[in-house]
């Protein structure tokens, strides 16, 4: 049986997540020197974003995405793996900072990044958010499975 306070700490973080997420597609994610925005709206990169994983080091912090929609396939599940997984995600997404150039369009070619548009750090909310928010429910479910654990053995 789960607590009523933990319920409905676990849908907050879910909606307010995907929420974020969903705003962030919207977005323009960064520029580069020859093109800023347009093509790199969040739809767009997520889309894509998988063969731009293969082209260039900046491009696997797609992965982030796969690794947070994990989060919210276990949040109900599993806390315990979507706190991990979250962790995952929001390294590999902060990673994308340390970054300076990403493969460009054209074959072979790799453009720089001057700027970071609000659909990134939108994005990067919507992931840390995400990770606090499962981290918080890991400690609830631990403190709260404690208890539940005592009343089946000491059930007086």
């Amino acid at each position: 049986m789960q607590n009523k306070p933990y319920n409905i700490a676990l849908k907050v973080v879910y909606i307010l997540g995907v929420l974020l997420y969903i705003i962030s597609l919207t977005q323009e994610g960064f520029c580069t020197v020859s093109n800023c925005g347009g093509n790199w709206n969040g739809l767009a990169l997520v889309a894509l974003g998988a063969i731009g994983g293969i082209l260039s080091v900046a491009g696997m912090v797609w992965y982030a995405n796969p690794l947070l929609w994990a989060v919210w396939w276990f949040l109900k599940k599993d806390i315990k793996k979507a706190f991990y997984f979250s962790i995952a995600s929001s390294v590999l997404s902060l990673s994308f900072l340390l970054c300076n150039e990403i493969a460009d369009q054209k074959p072979g070619k790799v453009s720089y990044i001057t700027e970071y548009r609000s659909g990134y750090w939108i994005w990067v909310a919507s992931i840390v958010f995400t990770m606090i928010g499962s981290g918080i429910l890991f400690m609830l479910k631990k403190e709260f499975g404690l208890k539940e654990e005592e009343e089946r053995y000491y059930p007086y």
